[in-house]
Parts: C-alpha cells; structure tokens; sequence
C-alpha cells in the first residue's frame, strides 16, 4: 500500500495503523523529529488525499470558542 510505504519512509515515525474500510490512518511519531504537517506534506506529495481531523481531534484546541 502507498500510504505505508510513504508514512515508513518518514524519519520518526513510530507506527501507522491504516483502516482500508474506514479510509483512516493512526500514527505515532517523535513530535521530535518530525510534526503531523511534515506527515501531511509527504502524503499530499504522493498525491494521497488528506483530510483535516475534527476541531481538537488533533490534540490541538485554544478552548476560546467553547467546543
């Protein structure tokens, strides 16, 4: 599969779990070594679609809007 092949070949990479039924990736990276747009880049690059995750699916939420 391209997206397993792409998403290995990614310096820190630690695992990446890839669901064919639900068209989702789980992955664990060194945030050390590489950041989640590295990752994205390197998918889009392969001409593999990205999708955003839900508001603060990412870890990533500033609380202000109250979600």
């Amino acid at each position: 599969m391209e997206a397993a092949r792409v998403l290995n070949a990614i310096k820190g990479m630690h695992k990446a779990a890839i669901t064919t039924k639900s068209a989702s990736i789980e992955i664990s990276f060194d945030e050390d070594v590489t950041s989640l747009q590295e990752v994205r880049f390197a998918l889009q690059n392969a001409g593999i679609g990205v999708k955003r995750a839900a508001h603060g699916a990412e870890g990533m939420c500033c609380g202000s809007c109250g979600s």
